[in-house]
């Protein structure tokens, strides 16, 4: 596990992340770092890094005069693409606290959706406009949660302004190649929703990067791809149950491996959505792979 303190990512990273969020001490890994870190990466050279800071400085420094309703949305546009800010707790922090009792202490949460695994809310901030979801496992360090991420491509996390990434990660994004980090996340006897869930989110982050990726995830999704062609979307309760079991989802984060999908995925069509979605990215798969 390799750890550096960049000051210009600890920066942007504080002008994006709101400061009730800050509050809580969270460990931030996944998605967001990852995106600031190929932000950074792909504007190394001083004057852009200096433009990225310029705007940073006017969201975290509001002031009229200085238009940070515009300088926001040109920082937001230049880094790359994340969706939810995805936070971890740490066992020192809490000290025995329920979760529930550590966030009343710390920040009030609006508009608060709960699952047994995640807490998500919108930030109300004027200029923090994300979704961070709040996860409930707790470890002791971000070595910890990094180790049960799926792939090394996710393995950054951020951490009072220390940034934590695996030896794997920094191979991944110097080779320009998505490799397996948890073997236990690509096991071929998972249900199908699993499966077809996990393919989306490693397709997603194929198709963000352009990145290579190892044979593991390529027979992975590739296997995916086969098993939903013999769906008949038309007939989903006729499907084997065992292939739409409750262990769903549990990849890199905020999934709920215990929840009963069996009767949320035939109920409002989500997995055949999702099955549809994959089944579209068929051709650009076979392209890339």
């Amino acid at each position: 596990m390799q750890s550096i303190v960049d000051k210009d990512f600890n920066k942007i990273l504080r002008s994006i992340v709101s400061n009730n969020v800050l509050s809580l001490n969270p460990v931030i890994a996944g998605g967001f770092p990852l995106a600031l870190y190929r932000t950074l990466d792909l504007h190394s050279k001083p004057h852009h890094r200096k433009r990225l800071l310029e705007w940073s400085r006017h969201i975290s420094e509001p002031n009229p005069m200085l238009g940070s309703a515009i300088r926001a949305p040109l920082l937001l546009k230049a880094v790359d693409h994340f969706s939810d800010i995805d936070c971890w707790l740490l066992n020192k922090d809490l000290k025995g606290l329920g979760i529930d009792d550590y966030l009343s202490d710390k920040i009030k949460i609006e508009n608060r959706e709960d699952t047994n695994w995640s807490i998500s809310f919108k930030e109300e901030s004027p200029v923090c406009f994300h979704r961070y979801q709040i996860i409930k496992k707790f470890f002791d360090s971000p070595s910890d949660i990094i180790s049960t991420f799926d792939i090394d491509l996710c393995c950054i996390a951020w951490h009072d302004d220390v940034l934590y990434f695996s030896d794997g990660f920094t191979k991944s994004i110097y080779n320009g190649k998505i490799s397996a980090n948890n073997l236990d996340c690509f096991d071929e006897s998972d249900s199908l929703p699993k499966k077809v869930f996990h393919s989306l989110r490693l397709m997603k982050h194929i198709k963000r990067t352009d990145f290579k990726i190892c044979d593991t995830i390529h027979d992975y999704i590739l296997n995916t791809f086969y098993s939903i062609k013999d769906i008949d979307l038309n007939n989903l309760r006729d499907i084997n149950v065992n292939l739409l079991d409750q262990s769903v989802v549990a990849t890199s984060a905020g999934h709920d491996p215990n929840h009963n999908y069996l009767f949320e995925l035939t109920k409002n069509k989500s997995f055949i959505n999702m099955v549809r979605t994959l089944d579209s990215m068929f051709d650009s798969f076979i392209t890339i792979s």
